[in-house]
């Protein structure tokens, strides 16, 4: 018989300094059974859609979720956010940036164990059918999430998962 239920403990350990945030994540299997397992760091981040662009993803493979899944190479330095976008880049590198972040701010993202990165914006029409989404609030944030979900990562009995993301704000002082 298979086991449905993963024994786990996680914890997600926060540390906020001066411009910094450091986020921690451990998953541990507390249970007899090795599982498989994603994860993704939904980070929300303030800013004027018009004026921020994603950098250090050039090159990296991606699945375009709104367009059907195709895999893509990504051509941009940078990336603008002007349509819906739901983007889930592949192995990308550990640093990023977000300019254009709330009061015009450039955030370095800076990541270990989480492989992979989405870029999300629900833009005008979907973000209307969402009901947990005002209508125009996509014009305010966009999300990149920092995670390990193209490839989910085994856990076995006893076995620790360890990863981390520290959000760097540039010049805040």
């Amino acid at each position: 018989m298979v086991d449905t239920f993963c024994r786990f403990r996680l914890s997600l350990t926060l540390i906020l300094k001066q411009c910094k945030l450091e986020m921690d994540l451990k998953i541990k299997n507390t249970g007899q059974s090795d599982f498989d397992f994603t994860t993704l760091i939904h980070t929300y981040f303030k800013t004027d859609v018009t004026k921020c662009c994603v950098l250090g993803l050039a090159g990296s493979c991606f699945s375009d979720k709104v367009n059907g899944g195709d895999d893509q190479v990504e051509a941009r330095d940078a990336i603008s956010i002007d349509r819906n976008i739901d983007n889930v880049y592949m192995n990308v590198p550990n640093e990023l940036s977000l300019t254009g972040a709330a009061s015009g701010r450039t955030v370095v993202i800076n990541k270990q164990n989480l492989p992979d990165t989405v870029v999300w914006n629900p833009w005008i029409e979907k973000s209307k059918s969402m009901s947990d989404f005002g209508d125009d609030e996509y014009t305010q944030m966009v999300c990149v999430e920092v995670g390990r979900v193209v490839s989910p990562c085994r856990l076995g009995s006893g076995q620790t998962f360890d990863a981390s993301q520290t959000l760097q704000v540039k010049n805040c002082c």
